[in-house]
């Protein structure tokens, strides 16, 4: 059995002691306590002398024995007596309030008992859940963490309780998709005492010590690394800067339980990555470009965060990018977001006195409007399509399917939100929708040949039979038929049919 004891001091801090009295004896019969009234008692024996009562923890103890660790706490009701400017009290009423750790995978840990107990105390007792921890996984527990990012004691055995293996987990295990609902165990070779290495691989990043240095002093600096690579920034030196932030995106990294953002794949197997740097870079030398290239063959828009964050450092470089980085995040506004996703769908119509300004000012609400400005300006400018007399003409309804001209990119963006294509008006490109009810169920392109492409979200690379039969008899009422193709052999008899 081994025990270690926290008595409350004239600070109304816990202080360790090793005074057998104070250890050993029952909490009503130490005479020895010297205690002090908490700060909103004595200011509220300024406005009366009249007694006060407050209920305080007076003693913790941490016990060890038969592979269990106790936590329990010795609990008074005290009166405080003012008189002659003098203050004094008085114990009414001792309870006393235990809970018990033990490292076995299955014990449930109730959530309403001790759970206020001090940081001081909370580590004694992941120092002898260690113990077990090395017994029954022959691993020895990474206990570096920094305690400052714990709200009390509960918290620090709760993680330890949960991560034996490496505390910080309980951290970073909740950006990692459903991983946190998954026991450590199964994430992990125990048998590779290098868990460290294992984290480093499965988030996919370098192991160095300068990582984990930085790790174990903020576990949140190893999500902000992934997550600053990922947006282009490398150098050390640069990383740093955000390693003291306590938000990201405007949000608590310790108070929330997920930030989208910051999402890892904590997975054993690599992801498939590719590069998109080349396209990034045609897309800037040629804004009016933009849409189509990163559209064509249904690739989906680029990231937001990560067009911005490519512009950036395209023409000005890391450092600049970084700086710009960190500014946001310290004056994080929902409007920075909504510049961002602007930027990307709209880029090829910006002007460049708006280019220019977004490459060379810190995201602000003002450059956020003057953006909105812009792009309602040069929509009527740039974004209108323009068709033929005759394909206006061509506008009717087949089988209850009405063929309408797309008038504009943003029209067509809206109706191709799930297999969006390229947005800018060629000579000799049609655009029209298909709608039923009222509701839009296609687009037809017409380029050479005739594509349909669905707007049904759940099977975006088919469209219903029905669709295709109605597009085939609008092309056959137009005389558009011998034009474009090809079709199946089956579909001839509706080209044979007489419409009426």
């Amino acid at each position: 059995m081994q025990i270690r004891v926290f008595i409350l001091d004239k600070k109304n801090e816990f202080v360790e002691t090793f005074d057998e009295q104070l250890i050993n004896e029952p909490i009503e019969k130490i005479k020895k306590l010297e205690l002090s009234p908490a700060n909103e008692i004595i200011e509220s024996f300024k406005k009366s002398d009249y007694p006060r009562s407050e209920q305080k923890v007076l003693r913790w103890t941490v016990l060890y024995k038969n592979h269990i660790v106790t936590v329990s706490c010795d609990i008074a009701l005290i009166y405080w007596l003012k008189s002659n400017e003098e203050i004094s009290y008085k114990i009414r009423q001792y309870t006393f309030e235990n809970i018990s750790f033990k490292i076995d995978g299955n014990r449930i840990i109730p959530e309403n008992k001790c759970k206020n107990i001090p940081i001081i105390v909370g580590k004694a007792a992941i120092e002898y859940l260690s113990l077990e921890t090395k017994n029954i996984y022959d691993i020895t527990p990474n206990l570096t963490y920094n305690e400052k990012l714990f709200s009390n004691g509960r918290t620090l055995i709760d993680a330890f309780f949960k991560y034996p293996i490496d505390i910080n987990l309980w951290f970073i295990i909740k950006f990692a998709y459903s991983s946190h609902r998954v026991h450590f165990s199964d994430l992990f070779y125990l048998k590779d005492k290098d868990i460290f290495g294992q984290i480093c691989e499965r988030i996919h990043l370098e192991k160095t010590n300068w990582l984990k240095a930085n790790y174990e002093a903020n576990p949140f600096s190893i999500i902000l690394i992934k997550r600053l690579n990922e947006l282009g920034i490398e150098k050390r030196e640069n990383l740093e800067k955000f390693f003291n932030l306590t938000t990201w995106n405007g949000k608590d990294l310790i108070k929330e339980s997920y930030i989208s953002d910051l999402s890892i794949t904590f997975s054993k197997f690599s992801p498939n990555i590719y590069s998109t740097d080349y396209l990034y870079k045609r897309m800037f030398e040629n804004p009016e470009e933009c849409i189509s290239m990163f559209t064509i063959q249904y690739n989906p828009l680029p990231n937001d965060n990560l067009f911005y964050c490519n512009y950036i450092k395209y023409y000005h470089g890391e450092d600049i990018l970084a700086d710009r980085l960190l500014y946001m995040q310290l004056n994080w506004d929902e409007v920075y977001s909504n510049l961002m996703f602007l930027l990307v769908r709209n880029f090829h119509i910006i002007s460049e006195n708006i280019r220019n300004r977004i490459l060379n000012e810190n995201i602000s609400i003002e450059l956020y409007e003057a953006l909105k400005n812009d792009i309602e300006t040069e929509k009527q400018k740039k974004c209108t399509f323009h068709y033929s007399k005759e394909y206006i003409n061509y506008q009717c309804t087949i089988d209850n399917y009405e063929f309408k001209l797309v008038q504009n990119s943003d029209e067509l963006i809206h109706i191709l939100k799930a297999t969006p294509i390229p947005v800018l008006a060629e000579d000799g490109i049609v655009y029209y929708s298909i709608s039923e009810d009222n509701k839009i169920k296609a687009c037809l392109r017409l380029d050479n040949v005739f594509s349909i492409h669905s707007t049904n979200n759940s099977y975006p690379y088919t469209v219903p039979a029905r669709i295709r039969i109605a597009v085939i008899k609008w092309l056959k009422r137009n005389n558009l038929h011998e034009k474009y193709g090809p079709y199946f052999r089956t579909e001839y008899k509706y080209l044979m049919e007489e419409l009426s």
